[in-house]
């Protein structure tokens, strides 16, 4: 038949923190170290030292705290770190104490010195101390945390308020006396009657050593003789347990870990003959309540309840009994649903062994209403545990800290403090003054009616619930019967000619009478002061003074007041009055001009007392403003000078700030006037003539422009004027000659066209002309061109060549009559051309493009010939 197994299951639930678990953490190790034993007592029972050992074992299996080493460094001489330990031979005597200079302390490793002593009093056990602990910190180190807490943040807070603790060990002194019970098997073993177990004292003094009935975080756990430790309340049937001091109360009784078996609490501290006293789970819950990592047992008596404090990982054990080995599949049902396997990964761990961890989040009940449960396998069969169904409670914290006061006999104050919304109710609330619990004070407020001199000192609330406790920062009162100013004057700044009001708050017995005084000196000297001259309320709390319009004279004075009453009197701090003038902006703003390509600086002069600050603004129709920054080719919008890479057509303004008022530029129109370069071709024509002309205008907005007379047979010509910046020109050549008009931009934001009028022979004849295009094939060779001919006349001879190869000559002779003479021309691709002008000159002629030059020939209608040529003078 198969041999079937029995599993005996039990749940451990463990309160660890850390919300993503880390790597398996190693045991804690108990590093033991006898060299102090000098009366040979664990020479003399070395079965002493096997259950010890064992006893430390115990602890450190079922401890999970990552415990930083302590490495001192060498080449920082000023961090260093002292223990001062008790010598076991003699622990209660100080003057035995032996120190240890910057010893390196292994992580996760506490040092014990343990041995015998025959000086403690007839029937006292034993005697266990911690380390005390001193050092040196160079600057910023942090060495100092680094010893005392090895790595425990909530071993960082004030003594009153520890929620953790990072020792490096202690010392263990037997009492040699004593007749003590050396087990050879603790398990099994019976005590004989009138002997002390001395593995039940161990596993006492190595509690000790963790800090239970003798640390900070201990005793920060009794409120009125109560545990409010929520491991604690878990442990003892959802009720906060009993305190007697430093050990549990006489009537506590919890379960031995691991059993069913209901004793008296291990750390009761009152040890009995013929017994047998082993660490019971209440034991082990104030520990991790203490702040160590540590699994805290539940016994599974069928279904449990398990509550975890949100923000902390809950641990679940299950131990089979039976013949292995065995393989274990945790399974989690969410909300009372179906169960499913568990898997590694989010945070879980263990979920295929005895020992499942998982999280909980911090502040947050996500997680109450799940049940766990592990199928537990062998070759024999498999069986399910129990359930447990979890509940994770907030614990509290405190937002809002209790303010102090200062008050006068008689009065009645209130402190309290807020906490957020997501702590577990109810609360259990305990004041303290000065350290020590305030009987019955268990209230959300602490009211202090009728206060007394006695009533002065520090109070603080510590607040507990199911998911844990906390306790506020201290709120200092301070009562006093003498004028305590409890606001001073305060530094004002003023604009010139505007009042400034200083102002002082002061309690103490009535009537309060005051005096205000000045100094012009900056404090040196005061004087006191008297109504009159801009100045009053001169022996009020609230003191008016005018300044003068324009003026800084007041700048710099300083003002207090004496308090005074029957008891005394007190002086306030000083206020110092800073008068600044307001902002001006001189002289007034004045409308720009730029082109497309330009940029444009705009400037502000402004005066005024202190630091100017400066802010630009824009508006497309001068009315409806907005602040400009810097980018997208604007610099400077904070400064005194804007300047703008890509303007366009808009208003502008400038605010100018100092501490006491601002002003306002006038509206500063910048116009955009799009730009007139380029090369113009057209045509002008009238009742009495008609043409052609050409016009070649530079960025600098100077141009040439010269055309020819059809009907009269004529020419003329314009060299070096200059555009205005709208783009319109009125040129005379002082001859009879006259030409104005205007280039006109189109929507594409270039200067599309010239229009205007030819006044002289012509009268009055419309012009209009076309931008050629700047990107054609003779672009490279597109500019105005100048030169000579020669032969059987002579003279000058200018051409203006387009990039389109459109070509137009002027030329006129040395003869002082000559009206000039004209034609127009396209380059073939070879760059040959041929003109017949106006008044019938043959010219033929061809360009170098390379050279950017022209030669050729003409011929005039009385068949006489010469030659011509022309170089590029103004280029594209």
């Amino acid at each position: 038949m198969p041999r079937f197994f029995l599993i005996k299951i039990i749940i451990l639930v463990g309160l660890v923190f850390a919300l993503t678990l880390s790597p398996a953490r190693a045991d804690l190790t108990f590093q033991f170290d006898y060299s102090h034993d000098t009366r040979n007592f664990f020479v003399n029972h070395p079965q002493a030292k096997v259950l010890l050992e064992k006893a430390a074992q115990f602890y450190g299996v079922l401890i999970q705290d990552n415990l930083d080493a302590i490495v001192p460094n060498d080449a920082t001489p000023s961090d260093f770190w002292v223990i001062g330990a008790s010598d076991p031979t003699d622990p209660a005597n100080f003057q035995s104490d032996f120190s240890l200079y910057n010893p390196t302390m292994p992580a996760n490793t506490l040092l014990v010195f343990a041995g015998g002593t025959n000086n403690l009093a007839s029937g006292t056990l034993g005697y266990t101390s911690m380390f005390g602990l001193a050092g040196g910190e160079g600057p910023i180190s942090g060495w100092t945390d680094t010893f005392e807490t090895r790595g425990q943040t909530g071993a960082l807070a004030a003594p009153g308020i520890q929620t953790d603790l990072g020792p490096s060990g202690g010392t263990i002194s037997f009492n040699e006396n004593i007749n003590w019970f050396f087990a050879n098997n603790p398990d099994t073993d019976v005590v004989p009657a009138g002997q002390y177990d001395f593995y039940s004292y161990a596993l006492e003094e190595i509690g000790r050593i963790l800090g239970a009935g003798i640390a900070n975080p201990w005793f920060n756990l009794n409120i009125n003789d109560v545990c409010i430790g929520p491991a604690a309340k878990l442990a003892n049937a959802g009720v906060f347990p009993a305190f007697s001091g430093n050990r549990w109360a006489a009537n506590a009784m919890s379960t031995v870990f691991g059993t069913k078996t209901v004793q008296a609490p291990l750390f009761n501290f009152r040890p009995v003959t013929g017994v047998r006293k082993l660490v019971t789970t209440l034991d082990l819950a104030v520990l991790a309540d203490m702040g160590w990592q540590i699994a805290n047992p539940v016994p599974l008596t069928g279904n449990v309840s398990v509550t975890a404090v949100a923000g902390k990982a809950v641990t679940f054990f299950v131990s089979p009994d039976g013949n292995g080995p065995f393989t274990y599949q945790w399974q989690l049902s969410v909300g009372g649903g179906a169960f499913t396997n568990l898997a590694e990964g989010n945070s879980n761990s263990g979920t295929a062994t005895a020992k499942l961890t998982i999280p909980t989040t911090d502040r947050s009940t996500l997680g109450t209403g799940d049940r766990f449960r592990c199928i537990i396998s062998s070759a024999a069969g498999n069986v399910t545990s129990g359930i447990a169904l979890l509940s994770v409670q907030v614990p509290p914290k405190v937002t809002v800290e209790p303010d102090g006061f200062t008050a006068i006999p008689g009065q009645t104050v209130t402190l309290s403090a807020n906490l957020d919304a997501l702590g577990t109710k109810p609360y259990n609330f305990q004041w303290r003054k000065g350290g020590t619990m305030l009987p019955n004070e268990t209230k959300p407020t602490l009211t202090l009616k009728k206060l007394t001199l006695n009533d002065e000192n520090r109070y603080s609330v510590t607040v507990y619930n199911a998911g844990g406790v906390t306790t506020s920062l201290e709120a200092e009162l301070f009562v006093t019967s003498t004028p305590y100013v409890n606001v001073s004057p305060s530094n004002i700044t003023v604009a010139a000619g505007k009042p400034a009001t200083f102002t002082v708050a002061a309690i103490g017995s009535a009537p309060l009478t005051y005096q205000w005084q000045s100094s012009i000196d900056g404090g040196g000297t005061f004087a006191n002061l008297t109504e009159g001259g801009g100045i009053t309320g001169t022996k009020t709390s609230r003191l008016l003074v005018t300044t003068s319009k324009g003026s800084t004279d007041d700048n710099g004075n300083v003002y207090r007041c004496w308090v005074i009453n029957a008891a005394g009197y007190e002086l306030s701090e000083n206020g110092i009055l800073t008068v600044v003038l307001p902002p001006s902006i001189t002289p007034a703003a004045t409308n720009l001009t730029a082109f497309p390509g330009d940029s444009a600086n705009l400037t502000v002069n402004a005066t005024g007392g202190g630091t100017l600050s400066y802010q630009w603004q824009r508006s497309p129709n001068g009315t409806a403003w907005t602040n400009l920054t810097d980018g997208n080719g604007i610099s400077g919008s904070a400064t005194s000078l804007l300047s703008l890479s890509t303007p366009t057509t808009t208003y502008f303004r400038c605010v100018a700030t100092n501490s006491v008022g601002s002003t306002t530029t006038g509206k500063i129109l910048l116009t955009v006037n799009y730009h007139p370069g380029g090369i113009y071709f057209g045509t002008f024509a009238g009742a009495k003539g008609a043409g052609k002309f050409a016009a070649l205008v530079q960025v600098s907005q100077v141009a040439v422009l010269f055309g020819f007379d059809t009907t009269h047979k004529n020419a003329f010509t314009f060299a070096d004027f200059s555009l205005a910046d709208d783009g319109t020109f009125s040129i005379s050549d002082g001859g009879g000659s006259a030409v104005t008009g205007t280039f006109t931009p189109s929507t594409a934001k270039v200067v599309s066209s010239v229009t205007g009028t030819v006044n002289g022979r012509v009268t009055s004849s419309p012009l209009k002309g076309t931008h050629k295009t700047d990107a054609g094939k003779y672009s490279v060779n597109a500019g105005y061109y100048s030169g000579s001919y020669s032969g059987s006349a002579s003279g000058t001879i200018q051409a203006i060549i387009a990039s389109d190869g459109s070509l137009i000559l002027y030329s006129v002779s040395n003869d002082p009559n000559d009206e000039g003479d004209g034609g127009t021309a396209t380059l073939a691709a070879t760059g040959n051309f041929s003109v017949s002008t106006v008044k019938g000159v043959k010219m033929n002629g061809t360009f170098d493009f390379v050279n950017n030059t022209i030669t050729g020939t003409y011929k005039t209608p009385q068949k006489t010939t010469g030659t011509f040529s022309l170089s590029l003078e103004i280029g594209p």
